[in-house]
């Protein structure tokens, strides 16, 4: 962590902001592993910042973010989703908005941003992937809008990869369906990813990237499963 962290951070709370959502990111390493992590989890950050400079702030990580002690009271702290093993930055964000936060911001300044854990093994990886899915799970109660998103996210490569079985097992035609939804979803990754990286300051790695994409697609199939399962992960105790 930055040691000017908690300046930058407080320097964001202007008098009309409430919640405060800073950058992170995970160490690229040597591995294949940390290499799709670390890009998954800008491509995140991205997504989150995107959001919340639109007003709509719906995520952020409980590893960088900052919100008025008086917020914390007027939603009750963590009573509503004590009971949740994920609930500590999303889902709590969302309860924020839901109260009547008055504004959220996401802070860019390079003093503010904080490295995350590495998972170094994909089991691992997928352990924590599937405890933070079950947030999308539980979204429906706290933000439907979000939730019709991550709906959406979900059954892009869903049907990417049932068209792709249905071509080679029964009629190729479907393989063409296939390609068109591969090259829409790759377009729009690669857009969002170049927006995101430039406004960042961060370097753009096209093998990176590519290898992302192409483990992405099974990868949020088998997250969206997961996320059904998710309250049988321990975490801490919980």
């Amino acid at each position: 962590m930055n040691p000017a962290w908690v300046r930058g951070m407080v320097a964001y709370f202007r008098n009309d902001v409430d919640y405060v959502i800073g950058f992170s990111e995970i160490d690229v390493g040597n591995k294949l592993v940390t290499r799709f992590q670390s890009l998954d989890y800008l491509m995140l950050m991205i997504s989150a910042r995107g959001s919340t400079r639109i007003g709509r702030a719906w995520a952020s990580s409980g590893q960088n973010q900052a919100y008025r002690r008086s917020l914390f009271d007027k939603v009750n702290g963590f009573s509503e989703i004590a009971d949740k093993i994920q609930g500590d930055d999303s889902l709590f964000l969302q309860l924020c908005r839901n109260h009547g936060c008055t504004q959220i911001v996401f802070a860019d300044e390079y003093e503010c941003r904080t490295i995350a854990r590495q998972e170094t093994s994909w089991k691992s990886l997928f352990i924590q992937r599937w405890r933070w899915s079950g947030d999308a799970r539980m979204m429906w109660q706290f933000n439907q809008a979000f939730f019709i998103f991550i709906m959406t996210a979900f059954l892009m490569p869903f049907l990417m990869i049932l068209t792709f079985l249905i071509g080679i097992f029964y009629d190729y035609y479907y393989l063409t369906v296939f390609i068109k939804f591969f090259i829409i979803h790759f377009i729009l990754e690669f857009i969002l990813y170049f927006a995101g990286t430039r406004q960042l300051s961060k370097s753009i790695h096209l093998f990176n990237f590519i290898t992302w994409f192409l483990i992405h697609i099974p990868y949020i199939v088998i997250m969206g499963i997961g996320s059904f399962f998710s309250n049988q992960l321990q975490w801490r105790g919980r």
